[in-house]
């Protein structure tokens, strides 16, 4: 009896032991389910707050809205295909010899020579390129006017100082020149300069130029502009390859005879495939008054279109100072 008492009893513990265990299982089942139901409604309900905080931002800032429509609207302005059109429209008054026009007028300026004949108040450095007049450097195209601290006041002498300057450089300024020369070629520029000067200080004080047409005017690496300003340094560079002259031998050593930089100048991009041939008669040096006449003829060539080439530097320069 005492034995099977015993083990009725062990019997009853055993059981009450496993009631107890399950109900532990079901009370610890039960906080886990309230504890992630608690937490998903929590996430729940702050995902849907910040939702709601995004949708009412979108909706309460129309100006983000409109920053975004702008954003995309400069994109389809940068879009290099539509240029051509806008800047050869009838309203513009520019023709595709513009590239060339500019890339004449702008190749051999400096800052001092943009605050006189261009006077703005951009600040240094102004943002247009220029051929390099150190030909040995190995960058052809500076992307900023340089800058030359002159001496004197008056436009004459300032030339004739920033040219007698580096008279000793063969590689400074234009290849094969003599400093009489360069002097000329500079005082020619400042004529270019001078006439677009007033054009420029006209337009400055009776109109604007639209915004598309500007934008497309400074986007000098696709319309044109860049690529003449690179045919102008090759000629200046390296005079020997844009014309098809023969060499001459000295002692052995090659030379060019002649003067191989003319002032002409490509008109249009599409001419450009066409420069090394043999058609272009160099200028003479400058050694007598016949040669002088020369050199007068081809520069007096360019006054029939002056008008047009001063009023399509002026509306560059006033895009890339003013804008």
């Amino acid at each position: 009896r005492h034995l099977v008492s015993h083990f009725n009893s062990s019997k009853h513990s055993a059981s009450m032991r496993t009631v107890l265990i399950c109900l532990a299982l079901l009370a610890s089942t039960l906080s886990l389910h309230i504890d992630f139901h608690v937490s998903v409604t929590n996430g729940m309900q702050g995902k849907d707050h910040r939702t709601k905080e995004a949708m009412q931002d979108v909706k309460g800032n129309p100006e983000k809205n409109s920053a975004k429509l702008d954003d995309k609207t400069e994109k389809s302005i940068e879009t290099d295909d539509i240029c051509p059109a806008i800047l050869y429209s009838p309203t513009t008054g520019l023709s595709p010899s513009f590239p060339g026009v500019i890339a004449h007028g702008i190749h051999s300026l400096s800052s001092p020579d943009v605050q006189r004949y261009f006077p703005t108040s951009a600040k240094m450095p102004y943002n247009f390129p220029v051929v390099n007049p150190d030909l040995s450097s190995s960058e052809p195209i500076l992307f900023s006017p340089p800058n030359f601290d002159h001496t004197f006041k008056s436009p004459s002498l300032q030339s004739i100082d920033a040219v007698l300057t580096h008279m000793d450089n063969p590689n400074y300024d234009m290849r094969l020149y003599t400093p009489l020369e360069r002097i000329i070629h500079a005082a020619h520029m400042q004529e270019v300069w001078q006439e677009a000067g007033e054009d420029y200080s006209r337009m400055k004080e009776t109109s604007k130029m639209p915004a598309e047409v500007c934008e497309c005017i400074r986007k000098v690496e696709s319309n044109g502009i860049l690529k003449m300003l690179r045919l102008i340094a090759l000629k200046v560079r390296e005079p020997g390859l844009m014309y098809g002259q023969h060499v001459v031998m000295n002692n052995g050593t090659m030379d060019w005879s002649g003067n191989l930089y003319t002032y002409h100048f490509v008109d249009r991009e599409a001419d450009a495939d066409q420069v090394l041939s043999d058609h272009l008669t160099p200028l003479p040096h400058l050694n007598t008054s016949a040669d002088w006449t020369v050199w007068k003829t081809q520069m007096a060539s360019m006054k029939k279109d002056m008008a047009e080439y001063s009023r399509f530097l002026a509306t560059f320069m006033l895009c890339v100072l003013e804008d």
